[in-house]
């Protein structure tokens, strides 16, 4: 066999004796069909969210992680005996420099604590556009952001 050749599943099986996924074997979708009788190919359903998080509903909210959801389940409970007020859920900050709008960061909570705004983001793995918007936020609204 030549480079580049297309060969059936079951020859390239016959090959390397061993079970392998259609798609490595280079079969075209009506190939599959026909060898596997499927109507359709299904290419990736994966409901697998890219970083591991499970989203969670909490009190008829939804949040992107359990750990978020956590985490406003204590906010709650915070600002319910008096230790925070005025908590926010997924406040936005435009960010505009010289009149441009360069994008968005949407905090996970906002609070006052002590007299003084506490803008905090629930953090599994702080990505390089998160670390960008987090130096914009500071260096537009000077605005420090919490992460827990």
């Amino acid at each position: 066999m030549g480079g580049g050749e297309r060969v059936s599943v079951g020859e390239y099986r016959a090959m390397v004796g061993a079970k392998i996924s259609p798609f490595k074997a280079r079969m075209s979708a009506s190939e599959y069909n026909s060898t596997f009788g499927k109507e359709k190919v299904a290419v990736r359903a994966s409901n697998k969210s890219k970083y591991r998080n499970k989203k969670t509903e909490v009190e008829g909210i939804k949040f992107d992680s359990q750990k978020e959801a956590a985490r406003y389940q204590d906010l709650k409970i915070q600002q319910f005996g008096g230790g925070i007020s005025g908590l926010e859920l997924q406040k936005v900050y435009e960010i505009e420099i010289n009149g441009v709008k360069v994008c968005k960061y949407k905090a996970d909570f906002t609070y006052v604590l002590d007299g003084v705004l506490v803008v905090e983001d629930v953090k599994g793995i702080k990505t390089a556009v998160y670390r960008l918007k987090k130096k914009l936020l500071k260096a537009v609204y000077g605005i420090d952001i919490l992460e827990t």
